[in-house]
Order: C-alpha cells, then structure tokens, then sequence
C-alpha cells in the first residue's frame, strides 16, 4: 500500500481471496486456497472473504454450516474461532504500519455484543474503520457519508486500516452493510464462464453502472459444489487465473460500468498462468488513469570507483560479519582467485589475492552461520562444483572442490533458513534449473536438479522474506526476465516469468532495506547498467537503468550498513581483464 497512500480507498485495488480461511495449509479437505490466511498476507493479499457463524456460544470460521457432519467433512480439525484469525491480522498490521486491510464477512451473526467480543479479544476494535459512521480519532475524524472514502494516509496515520463489511442486510451484527456501498457480478461459474453475467450484478446488488456505490467486487473464481463430494483441481486455476484473461474479463467490466474493481475475489491466487492473480491486480493498479505513483526510485550515488585487481568474471557476496568476498576468474588460464574486503564510506579496503581452485566462471554467497559457499565451472566447462570455506581474518580455509552436477553459469545464493539456492544453465541446452542444499561439515546434500524455464546466464538472490529473486537472459534474444520464487516442501514454487529490460548477464542482490539491486550489460556495446527495484507480493516494481560504466560481467551486493559495491571487468577484451568496483550508497 505504501505507493499509493496519496489513492483514495476507493481508488485502488486489492488482491481478494474467497473463502480465505478454507486452505490446505490449515487442514481443509475441501479447500478453496492453498495458504494460511497469515501466509496470504505475507504474500500481497488485502482483503479477505469469511463466512462467520455462530456456534456452540462463539464466532467460529464455517462453511455453509458449523454442524459437527459438515464443519468436520470440510475441515476434520476444530473449529477456529474469529478472533484467532483477526489476532493474526493484528500481528500484521502493527508489523507493516502501512498496510490497510479489508474483511467481507458472509455473516450469520444476529448477536453484535458477541461479534464485538471477537474484536475486543483481539485487540483490534480501535483498527476498524467504518463505512456508515463517523470514525474518531484523538486528533481527527472521518465521515465517509459527507466526505466520501479517505486517503489511505489518511487511514494510516490515524491507524483505522481495518475495513469490514457484512452481507446481513438487517444490521443485526453491527456491522456496514456491503451493498449499501458496493455493487458485484454474478459469483461462481456465472460470473466466470458467462459473458453475459460477468458483467452483470448479483440480485443483492444495484447494477454495476450504479455510481452512488464507490466500491465494486469483480468475483472471479468456480462454482464448488460441496455436496458433490468432488475435490476442487487445482490444476485447472492455472489456466482459470491466466493474467490475461483476469485482464479480459476485468476491462469487460470496466466498459460496462465505467469504473474497474475495488476487490477480484480468486480461489488459489497464487497459481495462474503469466504472473497469474497477483500481477494482474498490479497491472491494474498502474492502469487507474496512469496516475498511480510509481515506486520511487533509489538510484545509487557512486563515490568511487577503482582498479583492484586483473581478471575476468568476478563475483561478490557480503559474509555476514561485513566482510566483501570476491571471486574471478584468472584471464589467462582456468584457474580462480578470491580477495577478502572490507568498505569504508569513500573506499574498500583489499587483503590479498588468493588462488583458491582450477575452473572458471565463479559465483559465490555468504551462509548465516559464517560459512562461504562457492560455485564454479570446471576447468574445461561443462561441469559444476562447489566449495564451502570459512572466513579466517583476511583468508578463506576452504573444503574440497566436489562435483554436483553437469551445466554451466551456476550461481548461488543462501535462503534465510540456510538453505543453498544454486541456478545453473543446461550445459547442452538453453534451458534452466536449480539445486536445494543444505551443508553438512564441508560438504552439501543437495536435492535433485529441478528445470525451471528456458534462458541463459541465471543469478539468484533471496529477499530477507525468504522470496527468491531469479534474473536470467532469454535464450534467443537479449531481453532479460525475473521470477520469484518461494521455498515449499517439494521445491521452489516458481511464478512466471516477467521481462524487465533489455541487456545480457544479469546479477541481482538485495539491500538491507529489502531493495533490490541488479545490473547487466548492455544488449549491444559495452556499457554496464543497474536497477533498483521493490518486491510487492510476487512483483518486482522496478526503477528506471542508469548506466554507470564501461566494461562486462558487473556484479553487485551491499554491505550490513548499506553501503553497495559492485565489481566488473573494465576491458571488453577479456584477456586484457582489469577488475574494478564501485563503491556508492542508495540516495
């Protein structure tokens, strides 16, 4: 939300899960997404559909019934009671003091002082902002019925970022009746598969052109059939949350109503084809009349830059004391070299050079728990090998080189849970695929190679929320291309790929403030270029490239305190490879 707290409420749209609570994750059978509700606010989600009941002399989280048949063929675990599920919105809201979340509630609730309990057991009664009444506050105060909806800073820092909604039309749970603001299509496969009824409102609601209601739910997800028996397939949402069929039927909508949605309602939103749910609501967000801001952009101020040393293809990690490690590659022959550095504010502070192993073509990244971790070709291509060292001072006392498979271009980068990320290019082919692993004394147990997409020249990063950033190089052309990725029980669950920019050998890293650096060369000549980007949900939001060299295989990583350093070969000849960095800091 951050970029658009200059956006009225009513001026931006969320990501809306149906049926939030029913997830795998959380032991339903019959399940409508695969996380935890806590799990999809991590991953971008902002409004959330429940269906609220009362039972047993307490708000319980159901569908279509809490009876003991139905609530436990759904769901064989107990019930879970509301305020557990709004504890969990609390957690994230005082953690992101930014974000502005929304409920729809389904309600069967008829006892207010009840469902005020749930609220007040979770501490989130002061959160709500409410449609239909005046919401004060120590130092303001809004009415949406005379002043329409506020910015969403305006609700940020008065701290009423808990919007809720309820569908019980005789008001008897206190809460904002939703059509009283909002209209909607027609929900299920109606609203999905009939063109005729996506475009055409729910007999609860006014007509989609009725523009006294400032909100509008665009749903867009099946028909389930509970009594059927049948499990939903979850294959069939990736081609049901294609991107740009959400667009499609989106922009439909618009040019009835004039207006686009508030809130599109998905079943498993992290699963549809080219970028699926989660970018096609950014998309949408940037199409608001172009007006939404885009992310700021962070460029680096550089203060120096320097010759350090001769060789070609150099890479740098930052090892968690602070220390810069950097590796290359000899320009004369396949032998590979590291240096151990330290940045002050104007430069960075070199030990000596280090032959560390025969091969080419080095990557490297620093373990949590101190432990260097190196990859490389060997010494006539075509197969990898890594190394894990530890830092002594201004040295590295490295472990064996052992072999871990056959390809070329590996690179490495190591989750928060320490587990090793590797991306490596197929040697025969133009195709791409990664490693898991985890170290044990100096060796890796790694899983099975996995293919991940087709390209050339991958690099890999992990954001401090454990999201994994890959960039590679198209195989048949010089565009460049992003994917993110998240660790689960069987692997990485990849989104798809997204195209960024124009250019060959991409490296990405991340910033201690969670931003994202990555630099590459130029498409043609030998300039080298960086971005700077922010990772919304499963998005890169990325800034413009600024050029700030000359020269090929730049790489980059940032220090503890900030600072950015990147190293790259100066010559395009790359025998007569003389190393430099850079050295800066985000503005």
């Amino acid at each position: 939300m951050a970029g658009h707290l200059n956006r009225r409420y009513n001026e931006v749209t969320y990501l809306t899960t149906h049926n939030s609570f029913a997830s795998k994750d959380t032991g339903w059978i019959f399940a409508q997404q695969t996380y935890s509700i806590r799990e999809q606010l991590e991953r971008g989600v902002r409004a959330f559909m429940l269906d609220i009941h009362e039972y047993d002399n307490d708000i319980h989280l159901c569908h279509g019934s809490c009876d003991p048949i139905t609530s436990r063929l759904q769901n064989p675990g107990d019930l879970v009671a509301l305020h557990e599920i709004l504890q969990e919105i609390k957690t994230h809201l005082d953690t992101f003091p930014e974000a502005v979340i929304t409920l729809l509630f389904e309600s069967r609730v008829t006892n207010r002082a009840r469902l005020r309990q749930q609220f007040e057991a979770s501490n989130t009664l002061d959160y709500i902002f409410y449609a239909d009444r005046e919401n004060v506050t120590p130092t303001s105060s809004w009415d949406v019925e005379h002043q329409g909806w506020p910015q969403l800073a305006w609700m940020v820092e008065n701290n009423k970022r808990l919007v809720v909604f309820s569908d019980h039309k005789s008001g008897d749970d206190g809460l904002p009746y939703f059509w009283n603001f909002a209209v909607e299509n027609f929900f299920g496969d109606k609203g999905l598969f009939d063109e005729t009824k996506w475009i055409e409102s729910r007999p609860e609601s006014s007509q989609l052109t009725d523009s006294t209601k400032p909100l509008m739910l665009l749903n867009y997800f099946p028909t389930f059939d509970l009594l059927s028996g049948v499990l939903p397939d979850t294959g069939r949402y990736d081609s049901i949350n294609n991107y740009y069929r959400i667009l499609t039927q989106t922009y439909d909508c618009f040019r009835v109503s004039e207006r686009l949605p508030n809130f599109i309602s998905f079943d498993y939103f992290e699963r549809g084809k080219n970028g699926g749910p989660v970018r096609a609501v950014y998309k949408i967000n940037r199409e608001r009349g172009n007006q939404l801001p885009r992310y700021r952009e962070h460029p680096v101020l550089w203060r120096v830059n320097q010759k350090y040393d001769s060789g070609t293809r150099p890479d740098i990690a930052t090892h968690p004391d602070g220390a810069l490690i950097e590796v290359h590659q000899s320009q004369y022959e396949p032998t590979l070299w590291y240096h151990v550095g330290v940045a002050y504010e104007n430069v960075v502070r070199w030990g000596a050079s280090h032959q560390y192993a025969p091969g080419m073509r080095p990557a490297v990244a620093a373990h949590p728990e101190g432990w260097v971790v190196a990859v490389h070709e060997g010494e006539r291509g075509e197969t990898l090998w890594y190394m894990v060292g530890w830092l002594n001072n201004d040295e590295i006392e490295w472990g064996p080189a052992q072999q871990y498979d056959d390809g070329v271009s590996p690179d490495v980068a190591v989750h928060p849970d320490g587990w090793i990320i590797e991306v490596h290019q197929s040697e025969n082919h133009e195709r791409l695929w990664y490693h898991i692993g985890k170290i044990d004394g100096e060796r890796i147990r790694w899983s099975k190679s996995r293919e991940y997409d087709t390209g050339i020249q991958p690099a890999v990063a992990v954001h401090p929320s454990g999201r994994i950033v890959e960039v590679h190089q198209s195989e048949n052309h010089n565009a460049l291309w992003y994917h993110i990725g998240v660790l689960g029980q069987h692997g990485i669950e990849w989104t798809e790929s997204v195209e960024y920019n124009h250019g060959k050998r991409p490296t990405v890293a991340i910033h201690p403030r969670g931003y994202i650096l990555e630099t590459h060369e130029s498409a043609h000549g030998d300039a080298v270029w960086y971005h700077t980007g922010k990772l919304i949900g499963t998005m890169v939001e990325w800034g413009g490239a600024f050029r700030f060299d000359s020269g090929e295989t730049p790489a980059i990583t940032a220090t503890p305190d900030g600072r950015v350093v990147s190293v790259l070969n100066r010559e395009k000849l790359w025998y007569k490879g003389k190393l430099w960095y850079h050295l800066g800091a985000l503005q």
